[in-house]
Parts: structure tokens; sequence; C-alpha cells
């Protein structure tokens, strides 16, 4: 990760490492992978990547447990974080409390007077992010826009009213969330390029350095 721009230093890196394989079940080569996500999510929009370490330190476990993935979290992350420039610390906690909510009997009854459905035909939970993908979707399709009382009546019901600044980026920013869960799909062959690039120029700063040497 040295060879990765986005990375600070190492000992950053391994609270990450420590973070996915802790809240995500992942294995170290699965961790491995984890960290290239962060990386080209950071290189492609205005996120850090110690932002979304943060997040995953805070939410990875609530996210994991209601059956999304990294990729998903940093995704969704990268959508609110990104719009609302609200602190990574603030969005994870955020997070813990939405996507909890999200779950509750309640709230999908809520939404399936709304033909929105969040749970599948077994009644089980449809997931984190096709929950607010579900949500957003259904949303347009009724022509309930942000800032109508109707919006912000479902920005609480998933939410509560403390978290109102990070329900509406995520559920009008679910066009920049798609495009950053396409990209973290394809980050491994990115930050291999990536690696490559920075080991031609230690190589020929080696090289430049053996003739300085030698002459």
């Amino acid at each position: 990760t040295n060879l990765l721009a986005s990375f600070d230093n190492l000992q950053d890196t391994t609270e990450g490492l420590i973070a996915l394989m802790n809240s995500f079940q992942l294995s170290m080569e699965e961790s491995g992978r984890g960290l290239e996500v962060i990386n080209v999510l950071a290189k492609r929009f205005a996120v850090e990547s110690g932002d979304i370490v943060s997040a995953i330190k805070r939410a990875g476990g609530a996210f994991s447990a209601a059956g999304g993935t990294m990729e998903e979290l940093a995704a969704l992350f990268t959508a609110v974080r990104s719009t609302s420039r609200e602190s990574a610390e603030t969005i994870g906690t955020a997070f813990r409390t939405i996507f909890g909510r999200l779950q509750r009997p309640k709230t999908i009854e809520y939404f399936k007077q709304l033909n929105i459905e969040l749970a599948d035909a077994e009644g089980n939970f449809i997931g984190p992010k096709n929950a607010i993908f579900a949500i957003a979707d259904g949303l347009d399709k009724l022509g309930i826009k942000a800032g109508s009382i109707k919006f912000a009546e479902v920005a609480e019901q998933i939410g509560g009213i403390r978290q109102l600044s990070k329900v509406i980026p995520l559920l009008t920013q679910t066009a920049k969330a798609r495009r950053a869960l396409a990209i973290a799909n394809t980050a491994e062959a990115e930050s291999d390029r990536d690696v490559q690039k920075a080991k031609q120029t230690l190589g020929q700063q080696l090289a430049e350095l053996t003739q300085n040497f030698r002459s």
C-alpha cells in the first residue's frame, strides 16, 4: 500500500485491515481486496481512505449483520461523504442507526404501504444496499422528491430526526453510489496498475541513482 497514492501511512493501513477483518469476517486475501476497494474509491471520489476506514470501524459490524458487503458500505458511504462533507465518524455512527432501523418490522410495514418491499418472499430483509436503492427508486416512481413534506416523513422513518442530514444524500445520491459500487467491483485491476506504475517510477529512480553513484 506504500505504492498506492491514497494511503497515508502503514499504521492507518493496518488499522483498516483489522477493521475489515473484524467487521466483515474476511480472510486475509479478502481483506487485501478490501484495501484495493478503499484505494480506488479514494482516488475517484472526494473521500479519503481514512474516512472509509472510519466508517467501517463504526458501521461495518451492523452493516454486515444486515447482509451487506464491504464494497456496498464503502459505496454508500462514499456517496454521502462526498456530497454532505460531514465527518466520517458522524456518518458512520448514523449508518449504524439507519441500517438498524431499516430492519424493524414497523419500518418494513411502513414502506409496504408505499408499495416498496424491503423483505423478500420468505420475509427476510433484502439487505441494506438493496433497501436504500429500492426506497430511492420507489420514491422516484411515486414522485416524492427531496424538499417535500412526504420525503421528510420518509427520511425520519429511516433515520430519525437526528439523522436527516445523512438520510437525504443517502436517498438522493444513489446514482453516485451505484457508480462507486461499479468502480469498487473493478478495484483489483486498477490497484494492480497503480502498483506497476509506482514500481516503474521506483525502478527509474534506482537506475538514476545507480548511474550517479557510478559516475
